[in-house]
């Protein structure tokens, strides 16, 4: 059972196709990790035959952006019906220029602190639809920081986007008939309700 979910399905912005994500967060009971799990839930069509994610944007509470608080490991992919292998994403938080905190931008959805980017070398592992892309986001050097920790606070009392009004975004590419259009959706972290 996760701690926190994230559900969107919803029509993007910019393109009018019907998009869908569920991201699945377990919080370590030290508060040390977050295990994120995103899987792309977009239904295919012949309008929209292979939709990516290639981006996984959010903000936080609890964690400065502006300083190298977490560091991303454990990343796998895993495609429809297969097995997981190591996934080539990377995390960037808001600490390299310019300051302010929402660096990332979501391609419409707002600016967000926080970015899971796939790598554009091969091996592709853009998530196709029912894929999956799980990762570990840990509190570096957690001794020394005995006061930076997840709780389920860290991500229901996350801010809102700067110039977007959400605490999550995800980004979509090869969109449309000719796969060449993209798009964001964005949604809020809610604590499940599963016991």
């Amino acid at each position: 059972m996760s701690d926190i979910n994230v559900t969107i399905t919803e029509l993007g912005p910019a393109t009018g196709l019907l998009l869908s994500v569920e991201i699945d967060i377990d919080i370590a009971d030290d508060g040390t990790f977050s295990d994120f799990c995103v899987t792309n839930t977009t239904p295919t069509s012949a309008a929209n035959p292979d939709p990516l994610i290639d981006q996984v944007l959010f903000n936080l509470a609890t964690f400065d952006s502006t300083q190298t608080q977490l560091a991303i490991s454990n990343v796998t992919y895993t495609p429809a019906g297969g097995l997981p292998v190591a996934g080539d994403w990377s995390f960037f938080d808001s600490s390299a220029p310019p300051p302010g905190g929402f660096d990332h931008n979501s391609g419409g959805c707002g600016l967000f602190q926080y970015l899971v980017d796939e790598n554009p070398n091969p091996p592709d592992h853009r998530l196709h639809s029912q894929d999956t892309l799980c990762f570990r986001l840990s509190v570096i050097n957690p001794a020394l920081n005995p006061t930076l920790r997840f709780t389920e606070d860290t991500f229901l009392n996350a801010p809102a986007a700067e110039n977007g009004d959400s605490q999550v975004a995800v980004s979509f590419q090869r969109l449309g008939p000719q796969g060449a259009d993209s798009d964001c959706i964005d949604g809020d972290f809610e604590e499940n309700g599963e016991e």
